[in-house]
């Protein structure tokens, strides 16, 4: 029986990566058999070696190249690693993907005029599903930060971390600002994506949620609700 495959998608600094491993360790808590990958593989496939000259500016400012161009090496890269993503969800009974084709449907629309963004989203998930056949995830969480927490979140890591330079996309706080809101258009369009509020208020200002209060809806939204669906999904199919 196949497993379910879940995307953890978010803002920089939202804590996809820790989030990602907690699901993961929940998941095993509870007997169930999990793993996660990451996308893109900046070095593990041609496409992802392309897509980090792209982010560094090789081929001009990332915010000006076209999305449609600037697309396909996202997708080259899912496609040389389908395979393995299709062997995961075989074997296993939960995937966890940080990042995959919602990242292209938010930061590449993100260039566009709003009126053109559905079409152009459109586009990118029949180049994905349909021209190079990757698999389709269940569902979507989106771990939700405004662009102003984000930047901070961001520079705190870069502080952290003195010898990762940060790309193109990282450092333009105005595209920053696009590709937020596009995401946030993404979660109100399509039903199987879930958006996760990683911020809050205290003493009037706007300050990470805790890990663990974050950790604790991921758990119940994906053991209560869409674990318990799909299973169903399947007996019924059955």
């Amino acid at each position: 029986m196949a497993g379910t495959f879940i995307v953890i998608d978010g803002a920089d600094g939202a804590g996809k990566t820790t989030q990602t491993e907690r699901l993961i360790d929940a998941a095993q808590r509870r007997g169930l058999s999990a793993t996660f990958i990451h996308f893109p593989s900046y070095q593990g496939t041609e496409g992802g070696r392309i897509v980090q000259r792209y982010l560094h500016g090789e081929f001009g400012d990332p915010a000006t190249i076209h999305p449609t161009l600037a697309s396909i090496p996202y997708a080259l890269d899912r496609f040389q690693q389908a395979g393995h993503v299709r062997e995961l969800i075989a074997t296993h009974d939960l995937v966890v993907a940080d990042r995959y084709v919602i990242s292209n449907m938010a930061f590449q629309g993100a260039k566009l005029p709003k009126r053109g963004r559905q079409t152009f989203t459109d586009w990118c998930a029949a180049l994905d599903y349909e021209v190079f056949g990757n698999p389709r995830e269940d569902a979507v969480l989106f771990l939700s930060v405004p662009s102003a927490l984000s930047e901070q979140l961001v520079l705190g890591r870069a502080s952290a971390h003195q010898g990762r330079k940060r790309d193109l996309h990282e450092t333009n706080r105005r595209y920053q600002r696009a590709v937020l809101e596009e995401y946030q258009r993404l979660c109100a369009h399509y039903p199987h994506w879930r958006l996760i509020n990683c911020s809050q208020e205290e003493a009037g200002a706007v300050v990470p949620r805790p890990i663990d209060d974050i950790a604790s809806e991921i758990a119940d939204l994906v053991f209560s609700h869409i674990l318990k669906h799909m299973s169903v999904s399947e007996e019924v199919a059955a």
